[in-house]
């Protein structure tokens, strides 16, 4: 019971963002138990939290080891081959992933989406993302992603209307808001460019590159250059 009560408090430590004392309870936990998967699977989401990756990849793998049918331990290795830019490490997960539990697989077909789509490997891209929103209609990303494929491939329109859906069902998400900002200002619709730019460094007060789009966009249409010059 007592290793159970380690590992449930080491979920909620990291959900509190306290990824240190999520790793002691679980290192606790795994004296009783070295092969206690849960424990295991929250000691390596708290390694990655704390940025250790090489003692994270050493508790997913070993998570593999023990249960080849579980496809979370391969999901965590492939977001982590994402942020490394590891492409092909990341695919070769998330389409073991997507093959080991279909029916849960919307985050990863977005993923497999994304790798492709850095790849430039538009088709596969597309159908992963689609695949995703097929699963989860809501999923975040999805349609900011299909913006980003459908920008690459000319399509302005259709990639603004991606823009627009990812805004619509999440309207904190600034990277859509300041792509679409971008796409309006070389269509010269100046009025919806800052007002998507204000609205994106209102979600994210740390996004830097969009006050200064934002100063450059108010002091191009003279709107208000005191705040410009603020910003």
């Amino acid at each position: 019971f007592i290793m159970e009560a380690r590992q449930v408090r080491a979920s909620i430590y990291l959900r509190l963002d306290k990824p240190e004392l999520a790793e002691t309870d679980c290192q606790e936990a795994l004296k009783v138990d070295p092969e206690y998967e849960a424990a295991l699977f929250v000691l390596a989401r708290a390694y990655r939290r704390q940025g250790k990756s090489d003692e994270a990849l050493t508790g997913f793998d070993r998570l593999i080891d023990l249960n080849p049918r579980d496809a979370k331990p391969h999901l965590n290795i492939a977001e982590m081959a994402l942020e490394a830019k590891d492409f092909e490490k990341a695919i070769r997960h998330l389409q073991k992933a997507i093959e080991l539990d279909p029916p849960m697989s919307a985050q990863a077909h977005l993923l497999l989406g994304s790798a492709y789509l850095e790849k430039n490997i538009l088709d596969d891209a597309e159908r992963e993302i689609q695949t995703a929103l097929a699963l989860r209609p809501r999923i975040p990303d999805a349609h900011y992603n299909l913006g980003l494929m459908r920008q690459a491939r000319g399509d302005i329109p259709g990639a603004m209307a991606s823009y627009a859906s990812e805004i619509e069902f999440h309207p904190g998400a600034y990277p859509a808001r300041f792509n679409l900002a971008l796409l309006l200002a070389a269509a010269g619709r100046h009025d919806e460019e800052i007002l998507h730019l204000r609205k994106a460094v209102e979600a994210n007060p740390s996004f830097a590159k969009g006050y200064i789009f934002l100063a450059n966009a108010l002091q191009k249409t003279g709107q208000d250059l005191e705040e410009a010059i603020e910003i």
